[in-house]
Formats: structure tokens, C-alpha cells, sequence
């Protein structure tokens, strides 16, 4: 894993430049896998190594925080004002799929798996931080649907498991395997309806 980090203890850097090591961190880790060095991710976000260790600790907590980070920007649209239940889970939809299913995504998920054997630790963080998180904040929202009468009474946990499987699930392995070529004849956005689609008719409020 990364090396001990030092004591946090200096200034933040500031929000845009810690966006942008995470940017570099992700190239680097999609380019290398874990194996990536700390040098070669500052040499690629332009900022020090030891700003990377005060900002982060480690390397294993940089690998976290661009999960985080990605999970973060799929769970707010659950947050977004003014939107009915379909809305809200078209729009969770739609960035999900983009996250889950981009080459970003896709290259990042690829890293985890190869060194999830080596190194369970680091796996089990990054899952709590990543799927698990998601899945969480999902089922809170879908919890509160079913207490509003807006879906049936269920599990809101497998309810969250079950949307978020219908998102990715078999088409995340296809273009794992880099078979591109879709056998649908689907669009991007018509996928994403179907899928709502299909998962609030399943758990319909029936009288």
C-alpha cells in the first residue's frame, strides 16, 4: 500500500486544486492501476508530493477521495429541488450510467479488481466509500418515497441494490470485456427510461 503518511497539519490547498489532483489521480490510476507512484500523480496535477501526503495521508486515501468524490456527484441530483420521484431517479440515472459505464469509470473499477486480492483492506475502504455509499443514500431516498406512499412498502435497501444493478450490471461486464458493439437498439436516453421505467412499475403502490 502507500507509504505512512505524515501528520495532517498544514493549510488545505484550495478546493479547485484539490479537484484537480483528483482529475490527475485518476488518469494516473486508470494509466497504471494501483501500482501508481505518488511522484508521477504530483508530476501530473503540478503540485508537490508532499502536498499530496498533507492533503491526503496516503495513497490508499487519495484513491478513496476520487471514489468519494465520484460518488458525490451521482447521490446530489437525489438532492435537486423541485423534482417528482421519476424525475429524480431519471436524472440519478442518467449520472450514474455516465460514472459507471464512462471510460473513467470503467478504467478506475478495473484498477480496484486487480489489486482488491492483494490488498482487501484498501478494497473494503474503497467499497464503503464508493458502491456501498451510493446505495445508502439511495435507499434513504427511496425510504422516504415508500413512507410518502410514492412507492410500496418494501426493503428500501434492496430496492436501492436492485435500481443501481439495473443501471450497470450487465452492460458494465460487456464493456469490462471491451465488447462495444450494443446489441440494442436503444438510445442512451431511452435505457435510462426503460429502466425507471421497469424498476417504479415493479414497486408500484397497488391498493
Amino acid at each position: 500500500m502507500g507509504r505512512s503518511a505524515p501528520p495532517i497539519h498544514t493549510r488545505d490547498i484550495n478546493s479547485d486544486k484539490r479537484d484537480n489532483v483528483c482529475i490527475a489521480a485518476i488518469r494516473v490510476f486508470i494509466e497504471d492501476g494501483y501500482s501508481a507512484s505518488m511522484d508521477k500523480i504530483a508530476a501530473e496535477a503540478g503540485v508537490a508530493k508532499q502536498t499530496l501526503y498533507n492533503q491526503f495521508g496516503s495513497k490508499d486515501r487519495l484513491f478513496a477521495e476520487v471514489i468519494r468524490q465520484s460518488i458525490d456527484t451521482i447521490t446530489l441530483t437525489l438532492e435537486e429541488p423541485g423534482l417528482d420521484l421519476r424525475a429524480a431517479l431519471l436524472r440519478f440515472a442518467k449520472v450514474f450510467r455516465e460514472r459507471a459505464l464512462s471510460a473513467h469509470g470503467l478504467g478506475l473499477h478495473r484498477a480496484l479488481i486487480a489489486e482488491a486480492p492483494r490488498f482487501p483492506k484498501l478494497a473494503r475502504m474503497i467499497h464503503q466509500q464508493g458502491a456501498a455509499s451510493a446505495q445508502a443514500t439511495l435507499a434513504k431516498f427511496l425510504g422516504r418515497a415508500m413512507e410518502a406512499g410514492d412507492l410500496a412498502t418494501g426493503d428500501p435497501q434492496f430496492a436501492a441494490e436492485l435500481l443501481m444493478s439495473m443501471l450497470a450490471g450487465f452492460e458494465r461486464v460487456r464493456l469490462l470485456y471491451g465488447v462495444k458493439n450494443d446489441p440494442t437498439s436503444l438510445s442512451e436516453a431511452e435505457k435510462q427510461i426503460a429502466i425507471v421505467n421497469c424498476f417504479l412499475r415493479g414497486f408500484a403502490c397497488y391498493p
